[in-house]
């Protein structure tokens, strides 16, 4: 049994662009509110969460078993507690291989 503490209502944006067809470049937004149904016993009240995030990533695959990605990411949490308010800042690199047998 699963009890659900939080929950979430978001709405998000997608935009890509191919420059070639080996390369695409992606830019993603996506903003949730959260709601937290128990107490906080720490802060005497009910948690709320408003979270924006955005993110842009260029694809570029090597052959059509191969891809290599960059992606810069920024997320921004505001909280009615202040313990849960952050700003987090990433960047990724990922090569990905398929492979098949």
């Amino acid at each position: 049994m699963c009890i659900r503490d939080r929950y979430t209502i978001g709405n998000g944006i997608n935009l890509f662009y191919n420059i070639t067809t080996n390369n695409k470049i992606n830019l993603n937004y996506q903003l949730d509110y959260s709601k937290y149904k128990y107490e906080n016993v720490g802060f005497d009240s009910k948690r709320i969460d408003k979270n924006h995030s955005i993110e842009l990533s260029h694809d570029y695959s090597i052959n059509k078993t191969s891809m290599f990605s960059t992606i810069f990411s920024y997320t921004k949490n505001n909280s009615n507690q202040d313990a849960y308010v952050y700003d987090e800042k990433s960047i990724r690199l990922n090569y990905l291989k398929a492979i098949s047998w």
